[in-house]
């Protein structure tokens, strides 16, 4: 039986639950980096809503029961199968252990269920769950906005030497001539919406909820400059003789081919710059600092600047459709779930530090997600408000 697939089940359960150490962090991240695949398959065995769709196809599992039970009784069978005449037999069957383990700890052991319930005042469906509908604008350089919420797919906007297409939530800027305009376009993701843009020089964005863009409709022939707003994630095409620099207040993070995570939302006491792979550099007025993959520079309001080692997974959960908690305080997150389903937050008590941890779908109901936060006093949602008691 393949050794990682056992190994993958053991850290990504103590990763659901926080119990992670250092070491054990590193060997995971290491271990789901090696391949696209593995990467994806985590941030699946992650994902409660794809879990409780995968029992449902699986053969005979009572996902009450406990996880050591499951481990102490042997490989699980599914029905009709025998084992013996399948080569293909191992693989599956971790698999399997792998979700069953996982499921259980999410229905059974996770610290933060609750009974809680909540009052909801005439709620408006549109903002108690995220949109199905496109959030976001394109507002071209000749100052024309266009709403992508009811934008149909295809071209959606005509620039010089240049058109913008969207498919789904995937926009993409395609030259149509060689001529070169730098003339500067914004996109907007607004409050519970999220998008994805591809530039003309192969460089992929994706902004989450709250966040912009401003772009040129192509770029220049010694650099390629964009200004961002809220949390954004690049993976930039490489190109040695033109650097890409990246404009975020008064910082500017310049890279040449990399893929790195920017999260400065207005109200934000600082900026967040995350590096997964290559190098950048991060410029503020006569300071600067160079990341390696792996490290996050948080630079504050008042200059200064701090390296730490961070946890990829969590940084970028959001591009996977994903909330991931850990250890994060109530405040922190309560602003995530705001700018996500686009809903205002009023205390009447102090939660700043009560921390949490836990990692749900971004599809899921507001009500949900914070019912598995087990709010100390509880929460009632009223329109677009959310008021913790």
């Amino acid at each position: 039986m393949p050794t990682f697939i056992n190994r993958l089940a053991e850290l990504t359960v103590k990763h659901l639950r926080g119990e992670l150490s250092e070491e054990e962090d590193n060997e995971l991240k290491e271990g789901i980096n090696k391949s696209e695949e593995d990467r994806l398959l985590f941030q699946r065995m992650t994902n409660e809503d794809w879990l409780k769709s995968s029992l449902g196809e699986m053969a005979g599992i009572d996902i009450e029961t406990p996880w050591q039970t499951i481990l102490s009784s042997g490989v699980i069978v599914p029905r009709k199968i025998h084992w013996w005449q399948n080569p293909a037999f191992y693989k599956a069957a971790a698999m399997f252990i792998l979700i069953s383990g996982i499921a259980i700890f999410m229905y059974t052991l996770n610290p933060f269920k609750s009974n809680t319930t909540a009052k909801t005042e005439n709620p408006d469906p549109d903002k108690i769950a995220p949109d199905p509908h496109r959030r976001g604008q394109l507002i071209t350089a000749g100052n024309k906005p266009i709403s992508l919420g009811s934008a149909a797919d295809g071209v959606v906007a005509v620039l010089p030497g240049a058109q913008v297409e969207l498919q789904g939530k995937h926009l993409t800027v395609k030259k149509t001539q060689p001529t070169v305009d730098t003339a500067y376009n914004t996109l907007i993701a607004e409050r519970g919406g999220n998008y994805q843009i591809t530039l003309t020089d192969g460089t992929t964005v994706w902004l989450n909820a709250e966040s912009s863009i401003r772009f040129p409709t192509s770029f220049a022939a010694n650099e390629r400059k964009v200004e961002i707003s809220g949390e954004v994630y690049f993976e930039v095409s490489k190109d040695q003789s033109r650097p890409f620099k990246v404009k975020v207040r008064d910082l500017t993070v310049e890279v040449l081919g990399t893929y790195f995570n920017i999260e400065a939302h207005d109200k934000m006491p600082s900026i967040k710059t995350t590096l997964l792979e290559g190098s950048v550099k991060v410029i503020q007025g006569d300071k600067n600092k160079i990341l390696q993959p792996g490290q996050v520079l948080v630079v504050t309001a008042d200059g200064k600047f701090t390296v730490k080692q961070t946890n990829l997974i969590k940084v970028t959960a959001w591009k996977g459709e994903l909330f991931d908690f850990r250890n994060d305080s109530l405040t922190t997150i309560l602003s995530e779930l705001g700018r996500w389903y686009n809903m205002e937050i009023v205390y009447k008590s102090d939660v700043s530090k009560v921390l949490r941890s836990g990692s749900f779908s971004r599809n899921r109901q507001v009500q949900d997600v914070l019912n598995k936060l087990s709010i100390p006093a509880g929460f009632d949602i009223k329109r677009d408000t959310i008021i913790i008691k």
